[in-house]
């Protein structure tokens, strides 16, 4: 159904309901102004009744929270206790010392080395393959 032919079909209905009260109100004269009449003093009676409500949002509540109190002194909970050797936060160096290297580094083998050297070819060709 296309879209002008909803828009004709909504016309031709406003259309035949406007006859539809005129020839009402030539026939009812009276019936017709008082029904209007009582429909706009309705409207008007809902929306002074509108205006008149007042707002919950604009409420202010006149509550104050009185300030806390405490009774007793703070306690830290008690928890699991922490090894002797433990540290929970160390300073970071800007370089490793020779024994924290010889402890920590793997110098990888050739064999390493070229599979990674291969896996980085592989990803360069694959970029540049459809490349013109």
């Amino acid at each position: 159904m296309e879209l002008s032919s909803v828009f004709e079909n909504v016309k031709e209905k406003f259309i035949s309901l406007k006859e539809k009260i005129l020839d009402f109100y030539q026939e009812n004269k009276i019936t017709a102004i008082l029904v209007a009449g009582l429909s706009i003093f309705v409207l008007v009676l809902i929306i002074v009744l509108l205006c008149l409500i007042p707002s919950t949002k604009n409420k202010k509540s006149n509550y104050v929270n009185p300030p806390l109190k405490l009774s007793h002194e703070l306690e830290i909970p008690q928890g699991p206790e922490m090894p002797d050797n433990y540290t929970i936060s160390r300073e970071t160096l800007s370089s490793w010392t020779k024994e924290q290297a010889e402890e920590w580094f793997t110098v990888p083998s050739e064999k390493e080395i070229n599979a990674l050297s291969q896996t980085n070819e592989n990803m360069i060709n694959e970029l540049l393959g459809a490349a013109p």
